[in-house]
């Protein structure tokens, strides 16, 4: 992005300074801590160190702030097992997240901006392993729901926070928001945003644009004309 905007090249999504933020986990968090957005419980490492406590309770789950995929994605369920993740997140970033892990379903809202900005059903991961890591994502056959099979109130309280979040990250054009929902206590909680959703065959981004009537195709052009 910053490249297209040295040299004036018109591009679709979002630009340099809400790429920066939303790439980054710890970032993200913060700025929607200040707007009330709901997110798990987490602490942040800055450099590798040998751990002997933590104020979350186990399990958790240990990601590197900046990258994607899943890649470095890991759940401990004790000290043991958090430092070797630890020290293994620390191989693809050098700032490491330790989030508070829940039995929840996977739940995902995608953002589209055409004339006015739109919110999508609701999709659902149903991940073949325990959370949709890398090899359930490209190597296993996790499955994806479309419609998610919610109430009417949790889909729009999805879509509500989907568009709150858009606006207060500074995105645009599109956009997929991630959500874990803590089905025995009834509880929502925001996970992740992704500024630029893939566009394969078992991509959750157009899947959810195909299931009100909008093609792949479609999908494509509205982006590029809008520019």
């Amino acid at each position: 992005q910053g490249l297209f905007n040295l040299f004036n090249i018109p591009y679709v999504g979002t630009d340099l300074q809400g790429s920066i933020i939303s790439y980054d986990k710890e970032l993200t968090k913060i700025i929607c801590n200040q707007y009330d957005i709901p997110q798990v419980p987490y602490i942040t490492l800055y450099k590798p160190k040998k751990l002997t406590k933590i104020s979350i309770d186990f399990p958790v789950i240990i990601k590197p702030a900046r990258c994607g995929s899943s890649i470095g994605i890991n759940i401990a369920n004790d000290i043991k097992e958090l430092n070797n993740y630890v020290k293994n997140a620390f191989k693809y970033d050098d700032k490491v997240i330790i989030e508070k892990y829940i039995k929840s379903r996977e739940l995902e809202c995608a953002i589209l901006e055409d004339k006015k900005i739109k919110a999508s059903p609701i999709g659902e991961i149903k991940s073949i392993n325990t959370f949709y890591d890398y090899e359930a994502k490209y190597i296993k056959d996790s499955k994806l729901l479309i419609p998610a099979n919610i109430s009417k109130e949790l889909t729009k309280e999805i879509q509500s926070l989907s568009l709150k979040i858009f606006d207060i990250l500074g995105l645009k054009d599109l956009a997929r928001i991630d959500f874990l929902y803590d089905y025995q206590n009834h509880k929502l909680y925001f996970n992740e945003v992704n500024t630029m959703p893939g566009f394969t065959d078992i991509s959750m981004y157009p899947l959810l644009f195909n299931n009100t009537g909008i093609s792949t195709k479609e999908l494509i052009t509205k982006l590029i004309e809008n520019k």
